[in-house]
């Protein structure tokens, strides 16, 4: 099913859940954003187009042929800034949920970082 998104891995649908995972990572840290008071709406406006330009960039990264190690680096990049920007948005008015909400989101967008790392090698340097 998933065969012509990613036609060189061996299992596409494994990657496909991968990238779906870093969407709804990047639609929660969104949420966090939005949802912080004086959050104006230019940042949530920023933070999501940060978010739908990663999920892009990873499936034309780990795609053959798509942004490469250049793209994988500066969607890297635009991740932690996403994730930077939601910490600050949950410290910035602290509450018990905030905070708990905010610690699990952002650890969850950490690890999804660091296993993307090797992904890209794989996508980008190994083939």
């Amino acid at each position: 099913m998933f065969e012509p998104l990613f036609p060189n891995w061996s299992s596409p649908a494994a990657v496909a859940g991968f990238v779906a995972l870093i969407a709804l990572s990047n639609v929660t840290l969104v949420a966090l954003v939005a949802t912080a008071p004086g959050s104006g709406r230019r940042l949530t406006a920023v933070a999501a187009a940060v978010a739908v330009g990663s999920v892009a960039a990873a499936v034309s990264v780990l795609r053959l042929g798509g942004l490469g190690n250049a793209g994988g680096n500066v969607e890297l990049l635009a991740r932690f800034m996403l994730i930077l920007v939601a910490g600050r948005a949950v410290v910035s008015r602290p509450t018990a949920v905030r905070i708990a909400a905010g610690a699990i989101a952002v650890g969850g967008a950490l690890v999804l970082l660091v296993v993307t790392v090797p992904l890209y090698g794989e996508a980008t340097v190994a083939p």
